[in-house]
């Protein structure tokens, strides 16, 4: 009798001990959402250049999140748009995000970027290039490692003042703090 006890005791504690040091989830699209998190985005093809967001606002029904930049060495001014109703997040404190640049041209450019939080602050690890005046679709992410991401872009030769409508499929896998491109069809 007293092995058992003994023997469930030591069950609960170890049970215990898991469930009080077990990290604390945090609902990352939330905490952006509400501000409580600064983003910041480092903008691709810059010089070290970032945007810190501010301010929400909705289209759509999508909230998004918008900051201008100046380009270095020019007059054109730059904006990024962040897609925080797309965030996919990946584990407890890592997640993905898609942002359209525009470098002050033509161009819209869409990027998969992957976003840790990490003491209370959110640092941008990576981005990944998809494509110029692209139509997002759907992110998921299996395992926090694989990621499935569905978009329209444009058959070769078409004009880009069109709507997007060849639909794309890019599987990609978080590794080493990057995103990698597994296959393209």
């Amino acid at each position: 009798m007293k092995k058992t006890i003994f023997t469930l005791l030591t069950i609960l504690l170890v049970v215990g001990y898991f469930m009080y040091n077990k990290e604390p989830s945090i609902d990352i699209e939330k905490s952006i959402k509400s501000g409580s998190y600064v983003l910041y985005i480092n903008i691709p093809e810059s010089d070290g250049e970032k945007v810190t967001f501010s301010q929400t606002g909705k289209f759509n029904d999508k909230k998004f999140t918008n900051a201008g930049f100046g380009i270095v060495n020019s007059n054109t001014k730059g904006s990024v748009v962040a897609l925080i109703d797309e965030i996919e997040q990946l584990g407890i404190r890592q997640f993905l995000l898609p942002f359209f640049v525009n470098y002050g041209g033509s161009g819209t450019f869409l990027y998969l970027g992957l976003f840790s939080i990490e003491k209370n602050r959110v640092e941008h690890l990576n981005s990944m290039f998809i494509g110029d005046r692209v139509k997002l679709l759907n992110i998921s992410a299996i395992d926090n490692i694989k990621v499935l991401l569905e978009y329209n872009g444009y058959k070769k030769g078409r004009a880009m003042s069109t709507i997007p409508d060849e639909h794309r499929t890019l599987n990609l896998l978080v590794k080493d703090k990057r995103i990698i491109k597994e296959t393209l069809n």
